[in-house]
């Protein structure tokens, strides 16, 4: 069977489950939400010493010597030297992300379809796209809603609703 029938097979069966991350947030909001990278650089302005921070994380703005769950490590570290928590840091840039106007045909999938999303993204915008009286979220740390919904969302890193629970998590 090839992969696209079973792509086809499971979008109609209603079965299907989309993986999402930044990649999906930087489409459906006109690349207005951050990329990784850039979201680190953000945190590290949070801090007193940032510029020196990011220069040795990032020289020139390119990846340095530290992956990326690397340098969220440090940050990490850095903010909770300043009693800043990254997860909570995390939550308040990514609530201010909006979607763009031009997603009619995402628009159109999320609100006429049932299926399933596994993301790494803090943010809901999935749950915009589909309609919050359509959708559950479900994210570590808060209830499962016992009602069933025509499309779940579920964020395993957290959520810009459940950031402070996962303070022992790398940011990834």
């Amino acid at each position: 069977m090839s992969e696209m029938f079973e792509i086809a097979y499971a979008a109609a069966s209603n079965r299907i489950c989309f993986f999402t991350g930044t990649g999906f947030s930087k489409s459906i909001t006109g690349n207005e939400a951050p990329s990784w990278q850039g979201l680190l650089d953000d945190l590290c302005d949070l801090h007193p010493q940032g510029d020196a921070i990011k220069e040795s994380l990032f020289p020139d703005g390119k990846i340095g010597v530290l992956s990326l769950e690397e340098a969220a490590q440090v940050i990490s570290i850095e903010l909770a030297s300043i009693e800043k928590s990254i997860h909570e840091e995390v939550a308040k840039i990514i609530s201010t992300v909006e979607l763009a106007a031009d997603n009619k045909h995402v628009s159109d999938y999320f609100t006429e379809r049932d299926f399933q999303v596994i993301t790494t993204n803090y943010d809901k915008l999935a749950e915009k796209l589909a309609g919050e009286d359509r959708c559950q979220s479900i994210t570590s740390g808060l209830p499962i809603p016992k009602s069933s919904s025509r499309v779940k969302v579920f964020h395993v890193h957290g959520s810009v609703d459940s950031p402070a629970k996962h303070r022992g998590q790398v940011l990834n």
